[in-house]
């Protein structure tokens, strides 16, 4: 007489998941139920919720057992985020952009699986931290003893804001800055942001400024919305706005254009210019003495020299020298460098020009 009996990994499923049968008692065995559209021969099978029979037949007689498999209740899995409104910004852009960082927690199971991958950071468990790059779902798996279900959860990420950065130029110490489409070496320069895109967050006095300069030069207010330098060769820039939720713009990159020579001529410091007066300057660099010749008649006249970073370094009468026409002034005190010489007589500037002292 056989004795059959059927043992099972659980008697509950979820449903969709499988749950294994096995009988014992016999040498062959036959299952029919529910999930089985035709009758397996076989030890064990693999089976959804519902009821199942094997049977066995030996030495003319047949033996049944019967069972019977619970359907459980679907697994449901919850998601939360912090920060709470599901959006973020980019808060770095080298080496490669990264947003702010949230976090996402699961609940409803013992275990969790998250996907995409997100480099850095761990991706089993009940909550990570992730920083898209760009807006990104989030599936999470959970699992249980007898049963998994998963939940998606959306990121969005903010454009990143825009703005532009203009150039200007002290084209002489005495004058204020002027738009420039190139600069000059040794000259005052100065870069200035403006038309901050409307996606930034204010207050503007919460913006911090960032200004890397290659090759790395000396700027004045690096954290500031406007940098002044004196470029000594060619250079390139990269700026970025940090605004007052801690998001970062687009970079903003440039290689501004450095002319070879700067000449300007002669322009008044009140935008007057007396075209009368003419002067010649030589020699062009200079060693001890400088010397002036004008063809205007002009006599009474001084001379002023400023460095490259506008400060007065000689103001003077020029010596006249009768037997050649000509009159002179003395550079032995000054250290070889670019200077500024201005020619003023009565409160107005006559004559401009960059000197090299050697």
């Amino acid at each position: 007489m056989l004795n059959l009996a059927i043992t099972a990994s659980n008697y509950s499923a979820c449903p969709f998941n499988t749950v294994a049968l096995t009988a014992f008692g016999s040498n062959s065995y036959t299952w029919t139920g529910s999930s089985l559209a035709n009758p397996v021969i076989q030890q064990s099978v693999g089976v959804t919720p519902g009821t199942y029979t094997v049977s066995s037949a030996a030495t003319n007689s047949v033996c049944v057992a019967n069972t019977a498999i619970s359907s459980a209740p679907p697994l449901v899995i919850t998601t939360s985020l912090s920060p709470g409104q599901g959006t973020t910004c980019i808060a770095q852009n080298f080496p490669y952009p990264l947003s702010k960082p949230v976090n996402l927690y699961a609940f409803g199971a013992s275990s969790y699986f998250w996907v995409p991958y997100n480099p850095g950071f761990p991706v089993i468990g009940p909550s990570i931290t992730v920083r898209p790059a760009t807006s990104t779902c989030y599936t999470v798996t959970g699992f249980t003893a007898l049963c998994s279900g998963s939940a998606q959860i959306c990121i969005g990420v903010q454009p990143q804001f825009t703005f532009d950065v203009a150039q200007s130029m002290q084209r002489y110490p005495w004058e204020g800055y002027e738009p420039a489409s190139f600069f000059c070496r040794f000259f005052n320069c100065a870069l200035n942001v403006y038309n901050v895109s409307p996606f930034a967050t204010g207050p503007l006095s919460a913006f911090i400024y960032n200004w890397n300069f290659a090759p790395t030069m000396s700027v004045s207010s690096p954290g500031t919305p406007t940098v002044m330098f004196v470029p000594l060769s060619a250079f390139s820039y990269t700026a970025e706005i940090i605004d007052a939720q801690g998001c970062i713009s687009t970079p903003y990159s440039a290689t501004p254009i450095m002319a070879a020579t700067c000449h300007f001529g002669n322009v008044s410091l009140n935008s007057e210019r007396d075209k009368d007066a003419f002067f010649e300057i030589y020699p062009n660099p200079a060693k001890g003495q400088l010397f002036i010749r004008t063809q205007s008649g002009t006599q009474n006249f001084s001379v002023m020299l400023s460095d490259v970073l506008g400060k007065s370094v000689q103001i003077k009468k020029p010596q006249r020298n009768f037997a050649n026409d000509n009159y002179f002034i003395d550079l032995a005190d000054l250290k070889q460098g670019i200077y500024f010489l201005s020619i003023f007589s009565e409160g107005k500037i006559l004559y401009r020009s960059k000197i090299v002292k050697e």
